[in-house]
């Protein structure tokens, strides 16, 4: 799909355009300019629903075709959210114990593959008894006690499993071979049936697909140079959904809506329940699967997304339901947030200081 604008502007918009709607407009515009981000797309939420989205820049540095809402991007972890309300529709119909261990489920070793994104990765076995503590409650919170990534290496431990809070990419890899154990299907069929195919998400898919080619923004470094396209290992529950503006914030408003479709009651309410402290200081729990964190009185739901070449965000009051997400093609994406929280909130919260973030 090739765009003439420089700018696409869709969604709930009034007849008339108001001010805020400019300031955002030339909010991101700005930040892209200073930051040297190629392409952005940002949706702003009102009581739970996507009622503006703002679109700029350019799919891939020197090339026409512009950012809009369908383009689609590597979310990264943006990734894990989807995934984590996929296993809690499967737990609310009694399919999965969040507590029971996870080798029972896979009755034998965990075979780690050392690089997700390699299609020729070498592999080695989780053989340490630890590993028998595994749940996938202490998945879905980040308290395995693996390390996000092994990159290249063996799988090990880097603390007790349930003592404390560390993000870890490979825990969800671990659950994910449980659930296509359990169910019998692979991660893209098993999640387009618990939540692409519920809530109409056709472009949004977890392995790379030369059908829509055409339609993907290319990450760019921190240089300004395009991100080549090198495969993967297979669709991954922590990082390999491709989606885009359109598509994610559909499941956005599902998901944390307050009268849910997608999710039964009681699955929301295990999610957004605090099941581990990541900082105390800054005030940021996690839930099951969503980042939790107390701003200026009010708690916000979040997550970030960060594959090379991409930085993805999202920020949501669990209230009112009111906040934005965002997909960017650039290494530099995050610095794109601090603004587009005043812009869109009225704050600039204290946790974008995080060193995850």
């Amino acid at each position: 799909m090739t765009t003439n604008r420089r700018t696409f502007l869709a969604g709930t918009l009034s007849s008339v355009l108001r001010a805020e709607d400019l300031s955002l407009t030339e909010t991101l515009k700005q930040g892209m300019e200073r930051a040297k981000v190629p392409g952005a797309a940002v949706a702003v939420f009102r009581r739970g629903k996507a009622v503006e989205k703002v679109c700029s820049g350019l799919r891939k540095s020197g090339e026409p075709d512009i950012v809009v809402p369908i383009t689609l991007f590597e979310a990264a972890s943006l990734s894990k959210p989807v995934f984590a309300t996929s296993v809690m529709k499967l737990w609310s119909r009694k399919g999965i114990n969040l507590d029971q261990p996870l080798m029972e489920y896979l009755g034998g070793p965990y075979v780690h593959i050392q690089e997700p994104w390699n299609p020729r990765s070498a592999q080695d076995t989780l053989s340490d008894p630890r590993a028998v503590k595994l749940t996938p409650r202490l998945v879905l919170s980040h308290r395995t006690g693996l390390p996000n990534w092994a990159y290249g290496s063996k799988l090990a431990f880097r603390r007790e499993p349930g003592v404390a809070w560390g993000y870890s990419g490979e825990g969800f890899v671990i659950l994910q071979q449980v659930i296509e154990n359990i169910t019998g299907l692979g991660l893209e069929a098993f999640v387009r049936r618990e939540v692409l195919d519920p809530l109409k998400l056709t472009q949004s898919r977890w392995s790379w697909d030369a059908a829509v080619s055409g339609n993907v923004a290319s990450g760019h470094s921190e240089k300004g140079l395009v991100k080549e396209r090198i495969g993967q290992a297979g669709p991954n529950a922590a990082a390999s959904l491709m989606t885009n503006l359109d598509e994610y914030s559909r499941f956005l408003e599902a998901a944390l809506a307050e009268r849910s479709e997608l999710l039964p009651p009681e699955a929301q309410l295990e999610m957004l329940k605090p099941a581990s402290t990541a900082d105390e200081g800054l005030g940021i729990r996690w839930g099951l699967g969503w980042g939790l964190v107390q701003e200026s009185g009010r708690t916000f739901v979040f997550h970030w997304g960060s594959n090379e070449g991409y930085r993805n965000f999202f920020l949501l009051s669990s209230k009112e339901r009111d906040g934005f997400l965002m997909f960017s093609n650039s290494d530099h994406g995050m610095k794109l947030v601090p603004a587009l929280c005043e812009s869109i909130l009225g704050v600039r919260p204290r946790f974008l200081s995080w060193g995850y973030l």
